[in-house]
């Protein structure tokens, strides 16, 4: 079961990228990521974090760092994982 936390962050830095990978047309890509307060979010380990929803989609989070007192989420391709129940 899927369990949702609302938590609010503060957005550290959006990138663009245009990957050439063995094709005509580039594809683009973007990197976001986000800085919780790690207490709004649980214990210390926050292996459960699967994705982050802004702006009425839910993002898969691809990398959690750990900034003490913060964790910083980095998150860029559409979830399309189980919903919550």
């Amino acid at each position: 079961a899927i369990t949702e936390h609302e938590v609010l962050g503060e957005m550290r830095q959006r990138s663009e990228t245009l990957e050439s990978v063995d094709s005509v047309l580039p594809r683009y890509a973007t990197t976001t990521s986000v800085s919780l307060l790690a207490r709004q979010v649980g214990d210390v380990d926050n292996s459960g974090i699967r994705y982050i929803t802004k702006g009425g989609k839910r993002w898969k989070v691809s990398s959690i760092v750990e900034e003490f007192p913060n964790i910083v989420l980095y998150f860029g391709e559409e979830y399309h994982g189980p919903d919550p129940s």
